[in-house]
């Protein structure tokens, strides 16, 4: 079984951990970068369905003032002398109204569900960042109890136990910390992201504290033995 000095094993936690929050970042970084050309992509691609929905009505429209000009002509002159009037101008014209305003309500139903289903998700993503926020919350306030000595006079060993114990919980929260960093898959989160990171900053500033009481806890274990 091999020993190490504690600056050996503090500048092993050093380096793991500097390691484990490049890599998260790379991660946000990267899952950042392909939401965002992933949104500009579905940007695009809504303009060039609106730019086609808006070519084909017109072209309908088009079609339909047309056909029945033409059809009205006929009827005309196949069923009205020169001095009977025709009504056949007038139902054609009063079909064709009938067909826009069936085809402008049936848009406007399809975009009013396109703006319930956007409003859904935005709720979701709300709920789920929420719930995130109050994990991360809870575990601050509601931290894991450390064990304390049992004899009432406290030993150097009795504090580096117990500051040993509190360095794991302070490590385990950080993991965890950066997994629900990498698991925020919103882009427009800006801010969210930012107040993560200084959570995080002041778990690695908790683990730093605890690093230099261990040190000095076993620097003065070594002066008394001398």
């Amino acid at each position: 079984m091999s020993t190490i000095t504690l600056q050996e094993y503090c500048e092993r936690q050093q380096r793991e951990r500097e390691r484990e929050q490049e890599d998260a970042f790379n991660k946000v970084h990267a899952r950042k970068t392909s939401r965002s050309d992933a949104y500009l992509t579905s940007l695009l691609t809504m303009d060039q369905s609106h730019y086609t929905s808006l070519v084909s009505h017109v072209s309908t429209f088009i079609d339909l003032t047309a056909a029945p000009a033409a059809t009205t002509a006929v009827a005309i002159g196949a069923t009205s002398g020169p001095d009977e009037p025709s009504l056949t101008t007038g139902a054609s014209q009063q079909k064709l109204s009938q067909q826009q305003q069936q085809q402008q309500q049936q848009q406007q139903q399809q975009q009013q569900q396109q703006q319930q289903q956007q409003q859904q998700q935005q709720q979701q993503q709300q709920q789920q960042q929420q719930q995130v926020l109050a994990q991360i919350q809870q575990q601050y306030q509601n931290p894991s109890p450390f064990p304390t000595p049992t004899s009432p006079i406290y030993t150097i060993e009795d504090f580096i136990t117990r500051y040993a114990h509190k360095l794991d919980y302070f490590e385990r929260t950080r993991k965890d910390q950066v997994q629900v960093i990498g698991h925020i898959n919103d882009p427009s989160q800006d801010q969210e992201y930012r107040g993560l990171y200084l959570t995080l900053s002041t778990s690695d500033a908790r683990i730093r504290e605890v690093e230099d009481k261990i040190e000095d806890l076993f620097r003065l274990k070594h002066y008394k033995r001398k």
